[in-house]
């Protein structure tokens, strides 16, 4: 949706997306972008949406005013980048990107997969465990 640039992504990345194209008219009238699993993506590709909604809303303001929210749990994928090492790609999450600071942190509070009648409290707890250690 956003053209985010896939090879070369880097701190200077902006989007492809011409000020004069529908995408960008688009842009200009959103009020909330929902972005599921940013966990996994590399803070350069958040920041370039960042950058790119800021210069077609003419708005300094992060994301140029637009309501994001970002799903997303540290404890499942994080970023892939080829051939890194662990500080390579702990270094491109989110967490480490100026955004960040401008982050709400909402936690969920009640596993709503334990209310299927069909699961069970052992394996969810097992899966808890995993992901702690």
């Amino acid at each position: 949706m956003f053209k985010i640039p896939i090879d070369g992504l880097n701190e200077d990345s902006i989007c492809n997306i011409p000020k004069q194209s529908q995408l960008a008219d688009l842009i200009r009238r959103t009020r909330l972008i929902i972005w599921d699993e940013v966990t996994a993506q590399n803070h350069h590709g958040v920041e370039a949406v960042d950058k790119t909604c800021r210069d077609l809303r003419d708005n300094d303001a992060p994301f140029g005013k637009i309501t994001v929210v970002f799903g997303g749990d540290f404890q499942q994928t994080l970023p892939i980048i080829k051939r890194a090492s662990r500080e390579d790609i702990v270094a491109a999450t989110i967490q480490k990107s100026a955004i960040w600071r401008n982050v709400e942190i909402l936690r969920l509070t009640q596993n709503m997969w334990l209310k299927n009648e069909h699961s069970s409290q052992d394996f969810a707890q097992w899966l808890l465990n995993i992901g702690h250690g």
